[in-house]
């Protein structure tokens, strides 16, 4: 337990959990938009994960980390927008949920596709 207590109490912990925490906050400060404005949006992992598998596909076809970014950016957009589409004719829940079980099972399927292997990634 002292070994546990050593590494929380250095500055560089601290420094690398911020660093690793930036991508994650800025979805769950989007999702705290969406909540403010009324929409539950359980689809923004969902728009989380295809964005970052886009950004890996784009980085792998021979594209640059500009690119990847800007195809992550645009997939996310489109998938915002395909939320607010679900979200005006279903239930946010059913939306979100749907758009977060596509992204994640469309990411594996392509992913096991493109690099071979099976099994967990």
């Amino acid at each position: 337990m002292n070994a546990a207590a050593n590494i929380l109490a250095t500055p560089e912990f601290w420094a690398a959990a911020l660093v690793a925490a930036g991508p994650t906050l800025y979805a769950v400060l989007g999702a705290l938009v969406c909540g403010r404005a009324g929409i539950l949006n359980l689809g923004a992992e969902g728009a989380y994960i295809a964005g970052a598998f886009v950004a890996f596909v784009t980085v792998l076809a021979g594209g640059g980390p500009g690119t990847g970014l800007a195809a992550a950016i645009a997939t996310g957009m489109g998938l915002g927008v395909l939320h607010g589409a679900l979200a005006a004719r279903l239930p946010p829940l059913f939306g979100g949920l749907a758009m977060t079980l596509l992204a994640v099972s469309l990411a594996q399927y392509v992913y096991s596709a493109l690099v071979g292997g099976g099994g967990a990634t």
